[in-house]
């Protein structure tokens, strides 16, 4: 019953861990598609992420991810008797996927360890 309302989790998740590579390679492309194409527009513009805005980035994106999540088990959890104890037991489960996630993403872009 409260496996689609973790959706949203994994979804931001994948979205985060491709939005480093899209932002990161879109230079590349748009050099690519100016070459191609015949627009020196596209060739010589500078199309760089700074790091910082890259993980602030991915880390709103978690966050948005954790607070849909949390929307939807609010509204699951209110179709059930014993409203608070199904809240606050995946609310909390939600939250260490979302940790996990910034954790695992943090490291695996900006070598940022945790433990």
């Amino acid at each position: 019953r409260y496996g689609q309302a973790h959706l949203p989790l994994v979804f931001m998740g994948f979205l985060g861990y491709h939005l480093y590579y899209m932002l990161t390679l879109w230079g590349s492309l748009m050099h690519l598609v100016g070459a191609q194409l015949g627009i020196d527009i596209l060739q010589h513009a500078q199309w760089n992420v700074n790091a910082g805005v890259l993980r602030f980035l991915i880390h709103l994106v978690q966050w948005c991810g954790f607070y849909w999540t949390l929307f939807l088990i609010i509204n699951i959890a209110r179709q059930k008797k014993g409203f608070l104890f199904a809240f606050l037991l995946h609310s909390i489960a939600a939250l260490f996927i979302t940790l996990f996630f910034i954790a695992a993403l943090d490291f695996h872009f900006f070598k940022i360890p945790y433990f």
